[in-house]
C-alpha cells in the first residue's frame, strides 16, 4: 500500500468508529432521565474536545510528513474505539438497572 492508501484506509476506520460511537451514544441517551441526559450531553462535548486535542497533540510530532494523517486517524480511531467500549459497558449497566424492581 502507498502512504496515500494507508491514509485513506485509516480515515475509513475512523469513520467506522464514529458511526459506532453515535449508535452507542443514542442507546445510552434513551436510557437516561432528562437531567442525566443533559449531563451526558455535556460529557460528550467535553470528551469530543479532549479527543480533538489529543489527536492534534499526537499528530503534531509528524507535522509536514505524509504520515501525519495516518497517525491522526489511528489516534482518533483508537480513542473513539475505547469510548465505544466504555459507553457499551455503561449501556449494559443501565439496562441491568431497568430490569430491577
Amino acid at each position: 500500500m502507498t502512504q496515500t492508501d494507508m491514509n485513506v484506509a485509516s480515515g475509513e476506520i475512523s469513520k467506522y468508529w464514529d458511526m459506532k460511537l453515535a449508535a452507542i451514544e443514542k442507546r445510552v441517551e434513551k436510557k437516561l432521565a432528562d437531567e442525566a441526559r443533559r449531563r451526558f450531553t455535556e460529557s460528550k462535548d467535553r470528551w469530543r474536545n479532549y479527543r480533538m486535542q489529543e489527536v492534534r497533540f499526537r499528530s503534531e510530532f509528524f507535522a509536514g510528513g505524509s504520515i501525519q494523517p495516518l497517525i491522526a486517524n489511528m489516534c482518533y480511531a483508537e480513542i473513539t474505539e475505547y469510548r465505544v467500549a466504555e459507553l457499551s459497558s455503561l449501556a449494559d449497566a443501565l439496562h441491568g438497572l431497568e430490569d430491577q424492581p
